[in-house]
């Protein structure tokens, strides 16, 4: 007997065991399954949150574009292109109007941007008579591209401030049809190097887009220069979406 129940003792604690064994193996509930998954979610929205603390809500991010329409006066126009002892009347039109496209990337943390773009404009004409009785009628197009610097003093969630500082190869390319008993046209172009010095403003209408406006001197210098123009410009600014930034 006190083998027996020895041995019914040890069989006892056999089944025990295995019955705890199998207790510690059962899965967990679903629903433990989903709140640790939801908790797991939780550092991501915490990361996203400092991350949007650390860079706000700007009206010029990191990295822009641009797309303007602009309008063009040149004041030195019609002394320039009739400036000559054989010109005995000139008339001319010295607006010119087109579109103007660019882009910047931010400077690290500075508030400088590095910039680059370029310039259509078409409109300029001039309307002179010689004193042998031969007359030019002639129209121009504008084109540029360059690269400056942007510098933002003031870049708040809705509205910006900005200065900026251009250099621009340009090509005026000029049609024109010369009369004197027959008519002949000639194509002539004029390259240069100009700079550009202006303001603007940029008011934020959307996450990602704003109302561009900026007013500019273009040129020289340079009284004797044709190309000295004062331009305003008018049209968007597109920042890139700040889930690609940061």
């Amino acid at each position: 007997m006190q083998r027996l129940c020895a041995g019914c003792c040890s069989c006892l604690c056999m089944l025990m065991l295995t019955s705890t064994a199998s207790a510690q193996r059962v899965p967990q509930p679903v629903g433990i399954s989903a709140k640790s998954s939801t908790v797991s979610h939780i550092p991501l929205k915490r990361a996203a949150a400092s991350r949007d603390a650390a860079a706000p809500q700007v009206a010029i991010e990191a990295k822009f574009l641009e797309v303007n329409f602009e309008y063009r006066t040149f004041m030195n126009w019609n002394d320039v292109s009739g400036n000559d002892p054989t010109v005995i009347s000139n008339q001319t039109r010295n607006w010119a109007a087109g579109i103007n496209f660019g882009g910047g990337l931010q400077l690290g943390s500075l508030p400088i941007w590095a910039q680059a773009g370029g310039y259509y404009g078409t409109g300029l004409e001039t309307n002179t008579t010689l004193d042998d009785g031969e007359t030019i009628h002639g129209k121009v197009n504008s084109y540029g591209v360059g690269a400056g610097a942007r510098l933002v003093p003031y870049n708040a969630a809705t509205f910006a401030l900005y200065l900026w500082a251009m250099g621009y190869y340009d090509w005026d390319d000029g049609d024109f049809d010369i009369e004197n008993g027959e008519t002949r046209s000639e194509n002539r172009i004029h390259r240069s190097l100009m700079g550009d010095y202006g303001v603007g403003a940029v008011y934020v209408i959307d996450q990602i887009m704003g109302i561009n406006f900026g007013i500019s001197y273009s040129g020289l210098f340079d009284k004797k220069n044709a190309d000295e123009n004062i331009r305003i410009k008018l049209g968007l600014i597109l920042n890139a979406p700040r889930e690609i930034l940061y």
